[in-house]
């Protein structure tokens, strides 16, 4: 078992504010670029390490593809220190072009108050789900071999469908511990909840991440409850409610999207 920095090897050095980690298999996926959910667990453990302070939110825009084997070079400021918040923002290049950037805000308050106002979706536990994507796709390494997913709603389930909505149970069995960035690694299959309730094969390349996290809960199953809001002249929009599976509300994510339709098995041999 390890930790999120380790599952990246991402390397920080917290006095100069910088990072770095490797394109890697593991980090990228099946079609041999750079995760975003790995771009974002990269910019949450960067952001929490020089602020030494828990992540609040986070917006990460994707500028250009980083394919695999590029080495990655995380540059962080602080640009605000308050008594309790830090705002902050970082810009990710590989061989001086701009892959990612980021904003975040990091901080905690002590407040007796602990609510929320929606409740989690009864669907089937784990184990009574079936698995979705995962394995070695076209028998190459890739970070779907490192997450399980199993489909608790969506067009794999015709008895659980709800329309424009697919939910998801995720876990990343390398991982010890679930973090707000173990959850951003999980969050960013947004982009598949747009296939699914179309159901064809579509969804597309992600524009941005956004990340805001309520609660952090050890648990060994994350339920991501995608809700795709629609698609207009290319583009595609959707979020996600994320909850531990004692049905606390851990986090909230969105994602706008490069619609595109495709033959996965084309599209991947077309970058062999």
């Amino acid at each position: 078992m390890m930790n999120v920095q380790q599952f990246l090897n991402l390397e920080i050095d917290r006095e100069k504010s910088l990072a770095a980690f490797n394109a890697s298999e593991g980090n990228c996926n099946a079609l041999g670029f750079l995760y975003g959910g790995s771009s974002a667990a990269a910019a949450i453990e960067t952001l929490e390490s020089i602020t030494e302070r828990p992540l609040i939110f986070l917006s990460c825009q994707f500028n250009n593809f980083a394919k695999l084997g590029a080495d990655i070079l995380v540059t962080a400021e602080e640009s605000v220190r308050g008594g309790n918040i830090s705002h902050t923002s970082l810009s990710a290049t590989a061989d001086d072009a701009l892959v990612f950037s980021a904003l975040g805000t990091l901080g905690e308050r002590s407040h007796s108050l602990e609510t929320q106002f929606i409740s989690m979706p009864k669907l089937d536990e784990p184990k009574n789900c079936p698995k979705f994507g995962g394995g070695k796709r076209e028998g190459k390494y890739s970070i779907d071999s490192r997450i399980e997913y199993r489909v608790a709603r969506g067009s794999l389930r015709k008895d659980k469908q709800v329309p424009g909505q697919m939910a998801l149970w995720a876990k990343v069995p390398e991982l010890k511990q679930t973090s707000a960035s173990s959850i951003a690694l999980m969050a960013d299959y947004l982009p598949v909840s747009i296939g699914s309730v179309l159901e064809r094969a579509a969804g597309g390349n992600s524009l941005d991440n956004q990340l805001r996290i309520l609660a952090v809960e050890q648990s060994e199953w994350l339920l991501l409850d995608c809700q795709a809001k629609g698609v207009n002249k290319g583009f595609a929009h959707a979020t996600m409610n994320i909850w531990s599976q004692s049905g606390r509300l851990l986090a909230l994510a969105s994602q706008s999207i490069i619609f595109r339709e495709f033959d996965l098995k084309k599209v991947v041999s077309e970058k062999n």
